[in-house]
């Protein structure tokens, strides 16, 4: 038998447009199950056309973000 591959590490990607006041609570939430485990969990979350704080919200959490705008916009909701 063949030994699985250890999982060394996961990233958990949270897509937030707008989530200045939600954001916080659940990156808490995630930190502490990622606390949990025994790998690193890395948090990335895709601050979508923002115009609130969310992605000062999201990096007070210790998170990393990316930003998506208008010139993206256009490919919500599709497939692929």
């Amino acid at each position: 038998m063949t030994k699985a591959a250890a999982i060394e590490a996961a990233c958990v990607v949270v897509p937030a447009h707008n989530e200045e006041t939600l954001l916080p609570a659940c990156l808490t939430a995630l930190r502490r199950a990622a606390d949990a485990v025994s790998i690193p969990v890395h948090v990335l979350v895709v601050a979508d056309t923002c115009t609130d704080g969310t992605i000062a919200s999201a990096r007070a959490c210790g998170a990393r973000v990316i930003r998506i705008g208008r010139a993206t916009s256009g490919l919500r909701g599709r497939p692929g």
